[in-house]
């Protein structure tokens, strides 16, 4: 190939790189012949090859935002060296329920990390991940637990004095001789016969305060199902009849041992091995409700069917002193 050819075809790769949108700078080097002007555009394009260039969507004041409120985080960091695995939260998030263990902690002058900057939690770590979760989004989840799982990770709730009051009773979903008190968490009968009540959300469970012999029933149904009046027949659903001394849904009825004094119940759904099960002050009285459909969700419900009976929704302290 000639020289000149060889200078041609340079000149056009050179010309093709140094389309508008490179926006490639080239300062003078002073040169006195094409050659050396050649050359040292080549050079310049290679620079410019090699120079790292930005990716992605500039900057927003949104993106900002978001990266300012990580890095004050990031400053509030605090590790938790639980059972010999570590967690990393935020101060914040640790005093975001009152009262409870973590809170205490991190405001306790007694409790100091260690010299690695961790606190020691002498606990199970298994369902630490799920804490640390609930710490920070303010929502529980039990996907994939089985029901003794679920029974451990809520004993660990209550032992570290986390409140899960999953939701409240719905005024929109409350028989008409219902009364909702103290923000909607506590519902009294005015009136005769049965009333029931709706929660304002699904959730897998629930606790509440009742008395033993008081005539109410606790549960869980669909909001396409639920009847606010319906009176003396039994609710679709599933149920643990205080009064009654049984359990019992559509298909089938589960005696108890009457019980008696102030009772915590609780209610638990668990999807995924799709069962009901109820407890009394921390003691399962009846068998699971099997094969429990999961094609719509499930509302905590209850039934009140005596003047001036009242159930309250509870913190979830299942285990606390009623």
């Amino acid at each position: 190939m000639r020289v000149e050819d060889a200078v041609a075809a340079r000149w056009d790769r050179i010309k093709k790189e140094l389309a508008p949108q490179a926006k490639l700078e080239l300062k003078s080097p002073g040169v006195v012949d094409a050659m050396q002007l050649l050359q040292h555009m080549e050079r310049e394009v290679e620079r410019y090859r090699r120079t790292p260039k930005p990716l992605g969507h500039p900057v927003t004041p949104a993106m900002e935002a978001r990266v300012a409120a990580a890095a004050m985080a990031a400053a509030e960091m605090v590790t938790l060296n639980v059972g010999g695995t570590c967690f990393a939260t935020t101060r914040s998030n640790l005093l975001r329920f009152e009262g409870s263990y973590f809170a205490t902690m991190v405001e306790s002058a007694l409790w100091q990390p260690n010299a690695r900057g961790e606190y020691f939690i002498d606990m199970e770590p298994t369902y630490f991940d799920r804490i640390v979760a609930y710490l920070r989004t303010g929502t529980l989840s039990f996907d994939g637990l089985a029901s003794a799982d679920v029974r451990e990770f809520r004993r660990l709730l209550d032992y570290l004095q986390l409140s899960f009051v999953p939701t409240e009773w719905d005024p929109t979903y409350c028989g008409h001789s219902l009364e909702l008190q103290m923000h909607n968490l506590v519902v009294v009968q005015k009136g005769l016969g049965w009333s029931s009540v709706l929660s304002t959300a699904p959730s897998p469970f629930f606790s509440v305060r009742v008395l033993a012999h008081h005539h109410v029933d606790i549960g869980f149904t669909t909001r396409a199902k639920f009847e606010p009046n319906k009176g003396h027949a039994l609710h679709p659903g599933f149920f643990f009849g205080c009064e009654r001394g049984y359990a019992y849904s559509a298909h089938e009825k589960k005696p108890f041992p009457k019980q008696r004094g102030k009772l915590i119940v609780t209610a638990s759904f668990n999807q995924a091995a799709r069962d009901i099960s109820f407890e009394v002050n921390g003691h399962m009285l009846v068998s699971p409700f099997r094969l429990v459909p999961t094609d719509e969700p499930l509302y905590p419900i209850v039934r009140l069917g005596e003047r001036e009976a009242s159930v309250e929704m509870t913190g979830g302290h299942w285990c606390e002193d009623v």
